[in-house]
């Protein structure tokens, strides 16, 4: 059983991924500079600008970690960034953003 999961498993390796995807996991990228607000969002545009593709997994750990932040902002952005690039929305993800909004008004 052990090798049919390994087999068939989804893999997270930023080793296996084609060229078009990031080279490396996004919420390293956002956060290479430090964690403060300013360099999470100058890092949050330069990836939005250059147009790369990311996995779902990827943003929804990357969501994540920026909720766990207090990255609010940057996590809001990214959620409707990748909404108009057409990533499916689960319930849970629509939830998470609603949380961001109300969130992004009361700060």
């Amino acid at each position: 059983m052990a090798s049919f999961m390994h087999q068939f498993g989804r893999s997270k390796s930023v080793i296996k991924r084609s060229k078009k995807h990031l080279e490396e996991a996004l919420y390293k990228r956002l956060f290479k500079d430090g964690s403060s607000e300013i360099s999470v969002r100058q890092q949050l545009n330069l990836f939005l600008k250059s147009k790369k593709k990311v996995y779902k997994w990827e943003v929804d750990d990357t969501l994540k970690i920026l909720r766990t932040r207090n990255r609010f902002y940057p996590a809001l952005k990214l959620s409707e960034t990748m909404a108009e690039r057409g990533i499916n929305k689960t319930v849970s993800d629509q939830a998470i953003h609603l949380d961001l909004v109300a969130k992004g008004i009361n700060d």
